[in-house]
């Protein structure tokens, strides 16, 4: 069996391969704080591995305001497409 030829176009003609980098993300408050330049995401907050909460970041919002009636220890998770950028820990008070 031979290998496969490998692609060398680009999936999206106007956008070169590059490897995808990781948001830098902080939490204010009960307030998620991304960069400007970003692609809309799916976030998933779970606790104990179980879904508590899911949304969609539009893209370019700064500023996400987590939900209010959330209190204690949660995992943020972020996607954009089918990865997952980022999985995090954070305390909501």
């Amino acid at each position: 069996m031979h290998g496969k030829d490998i692609d060398d176009q680009p999936a999206m003609p106007q956008v070169g391969k590059s490897p995808m980098h990781m948001p830098v993300t902080y939490k204010d408050d009960n307030t998620l704080v991304l960069p400007i330049f970003h692609p809309e995401y799916i976030i998933i907050i779970a606790k104990d591995d179980e879904l508590v909460f899911s949304s969609i970041i539009p893209k370019g919002i700064t500023e996400y305001e987590l939900p209010s009636h959330l209190s204690g220890e949660y995992e943020i998770q972020l996607f954009y497409e089918n990865v997952c950028f980022t999985r995090f820990t954070i305390t909501l008070k």
